[in-house]
C-alpha cells in the first residue's frame, strides 16, 4: 500500500513540474540534480502574447474572492485548451494577465501564424463572456515576434521566463 501511495505522489509531483517547466529543462534537472543551473537558451524567432482584462481592478472590486478566482479559472482554462490546440507554451498568469509564447523550445517557422490564430480564438471564446456581476469581460491582446532569451529563474519556486525586447513590446502592445 505504501508503494502505491509513493508512486501516486511521484506521479502528481511530476505532473505539476511538467506544467511549470519545459520538457528539455526537466530532463536536464533530472539528470543533473537540483543544484544544476539550467542553461539559458536564445531563440531567434518566437511569438509572444499577453492578454489581460480591460478594467479588471474596478470589475474585481465588485466580486467576492471566490467569484473572482472562479472567473479567472474559467477563462484561463479556456486559454490553456487553446494553447494546446495551437502549440503555444503558457509561460504564466500574472493576476488577470495570460502570458504565452510559441516558436520555442522547438523552433517553428509558423510560430506567428499559430499565435495569431490563438489570439483570434481567445477573442472569439471570450466575446460573450461576462463577469459574475453581469459585466462584459473584454480582453486586450498584444502580440510581437522576434528574438528572446529563455531560462529558469529562482530556486524556491522556479519559473521558466522569457526576456528581451520582444517580450517588452508584446506587453506594451497589450497595454495600448
Amino acid at each position: 500500500m505504501k508503494t502505491v501511495l509513493v508512486k501516486h505522489e511521484i506521479s502528481m509531483s511530476f505532473t505539476i513540474i511538467r506544467n511549470l517547466l519545459p520538457k528539455h529543462v526537466i530532463k536536464l534537472l533530472m539528470v543533473s540534480g537540483p543544484l544544476y543551473k539550467p542553461p539559458c537558451d536564445r531563440y531567434d524567432s518566437v511569438s509572444v502574447l499577453f492578454a489581460d482584462i480591460v478594467g479588471f481592478t474596478k470589475m474585481s472590486s465588485n466580486m467576492t474572492p471566490q467569484q473572482l478566482v472562479d472567473m479567472l479559472n474559467d477563462v484561463f482554462s479556456i486559454f490553456d485548451r487553446l494553447a494546446l490546440q495551437h502549440r503555444v507554451h503558457k509561460i504564466e498568469t500574472i493576476g488577470d494577465c495570460y502570458y504565452c509564447a510559441t516558436g520555442m523550445p522547438d523552433p517553428d517557422p509558423e510560430h506567428a501564424d499559430h499565435m495569431l490564430r490563438m489570439a483570434m480564438d481567445m477573442h472569439e471564446a471570450t466575446r460573450s463572456f461576462t463577469s459574475p456581476t453581469g459585466e462584459p469581460v473584454v480582453f486586450r491582446i498584444g502580440v510581437h515576434s522576434g528574438p528572446v532569451v529563455a531560462g529558469v529563474v529562482g530556486s524556491k519556486m522556479p519559473r521558466y521566463h522569457l526576456f528581451g525586447r520582444t517580450v517588452r513590446l508584446a506587453s506594451a502592445l497589450e497595454q495600448s
